[in-house]
């Protein structure tokens, strides 16, 4: 994880070689079954969330083809246009909060003639979430879960950009990972977030092969992948969520396990 000491910026390409072979299974059992535990008690999993960065390469094309042998190939000029964007969801999938992305531009041009955006969209110098960005996330998440009267937990990792002093929070109780620990404890990290960019390709692909079949090259503006992002996001489904979350202990019931319980034991 690299600091950038100018506008506060936070760089999240945070793949560090060898972070899951340094961590001890001891470790990581011990903060599962001593911390999570019990900070779990007396929450459903529909009340249990967690938030993550990523950066997106929003224009980037696959690095695999399809090719017949002995035909050369060449690819062009790698993009390297990147977004930042935030996902948070819940451990059942049933709450996921519309994505947010940080670009570098204050009101990119595409954004000229829509009248509102697909999804939440900042803006900081170099595009990586900052302090500032991130408790603007906090603050509107707090005012949400308070206009439904709710109460809820969120996870997150110990990210320069995530503040630790958290007073202003009344209806969101945050709790960070253990340090050094997110690619074997944070459900975003162990497949949600792979599956979010597995499905935006996917939609980008398809999208860029209309254009070829015009002879032409599709160039996509921020706000065309903010749209195709949202749809992907649309399309992660309860399952994929909830068994990213299993994986890592976050082995909480939903209402409806609960009323499925009570209502198995009142036929006994």
């Amino acid at each position: 994880m690299v600091v950038q000491l100018h506008d506060n910026a936070v760089n999240l390409n945070r793949a560090v070689c060898g972070e899951s072979a340094a961590v001890s299974d001891e470790s990581v059992e011990h903060w599962k079954e001593e911390v999570l535990s019990p900070i779990l008690e007396g929450f459903e999993s529909g009340d249990v969330y967690n938030v993550d960065e990523t950066g997106l390469f929003y224009q980037l094309m696959p690095t695999k083809t399809v090719s017949v042998k002995g035909e050369a190939y060449h690819k062009g000029r790698m993009s390297k246009q990147r977004i930042t964007v935030l996902l948070c969801s819940n451990a059942d999938g049933s709450d996921k909060l519309d994505p947010t992305v940080i670009g570098k531009f204050h009101k990119p041009h595409c954004f000229k003639n829509s009248a509102t955006l697909p999804c939440t969209y900042y803006r900081s110098k170099s595009a990586w979430i900052t302090v500032d960005l991130f408790i603007k996330f906090l603050q509107a998440s707090d005012a949400r879960m308070g206009a439904r009267n709710r109460k809820v937990v969120l996870f997150m990792d110990k990210c320069p950009a995530h503040p630790t002093n958290l007073g202003f929070l009344q209806n969101v109780k945050v709790h960070f990972f253990l340090a050094h620990c997110t690619s074997r404890l944070q459900p975003m990290v162990l497949g949600i977030i792979h599956s979010l960019k597995s499905k935006y390709q996917k939609a980008f692909v398809l999208k860029a092969l209309v254009f070829i079949d015009r002879n032409e090259v599709l160039k996509l503006s921020i706000l065309q992948a903010m749209h195709l992002l949202t749809g992907a996001w649309k399309m992660s489904t309860k399952e994929t969520i909830s068994n990213c979350f299993h994986k890592v202990g976050f082995n909480v019931m939903s209402s409806h396990d609960k009323d499925g319980d009570e209502s198995s034991s009142g036929h006994a």
